[in-house]
């Protein structure tokens, strides 16, 4: 009985060591492990509008996305981007992106877009880097902002979770040099608070 009583005591004291948060029904978009589930990726840089700087994709064999490259910001440039177009996904189910990466200590957006045209609005939230560890970071999709051509639009209507047709990564903000982030995990998940 003494010994029943101290395991139910152990198991609610880790319950309230850690109230945080759990996950549910995570939706992985991606297997970098193998080609056929990688995605269609391409690469978006400054160049289209008279920029310098330069990036490259790849897969490791260990099953990661790697998005590299340099930033300049001569002619008006600075940023480098990278990006996935599909068939339209519903994220309502869900609250936000789960993403695991390995950076370089640099700031980098996260971005998706409701239309699979090359251009057009853009949902954005930046997410920092520790150079050479590891990350689980987590995008609530109501905290996404909403952008034009490096422009906020304020008054944009918000992301819509049912419309989800681009998903991308992007580096700019004047981070001039070289830039290396490797993505291990791009997941639509429903983070819930813990009762």
């Amino acid at each position: 009985m003494f010994q029943s009583l101290k395991i139910y005591l152990s198991v609610l004291a880790i319950i309230f060591a850690y109230p945080a948060f759990s996950f549910q029904n995570p939706l992985n978009l991606y297997d970098f492990s193998a080609s056929k589930s990688s995605g269609s990726w391409m690469i978006v840089n400054d160049v289209v509008m008279g920029g310098l700087s330069i990036s490259q994709l790849s897969f490791s064999s260990t099953g990661t996305l790697l998005f590299e490259g340099n930033i300049s910001l001569d002619y008006g440039g600075g940023f480098a981007s990278v990006k996935s177009v599909f068939n339209t996904l519903d994220a309502e189910n869900f609250n936000g992106i789960l993403i695991m990466v390995k950076g370089d200590g640099k700031t980098y957006q996260l971005r998706v877009r409701q239309q699979k045209q090359f251009d057009g609005v853009a949902f954005f939230q930046r997410f920092e880097t520790t150079k050479g560890e590891w990350l689980e970071i987590f995008l609530p999709f109501n905290r996404f902002q909403t952008t034009y051509r490096g422009r906020l639009l304020l008054d944009h209507p918000k992301l819509n979770r049912k419309e989800i047709s681009q998903i991308g990564l992007m580096i700019s903000d004047k981070q001039k040099g070289e830039f290396s982030l490797e993505v291990k995990r791009i997941a639509f998940l429903d983070k819930q608070e813990a009762i």
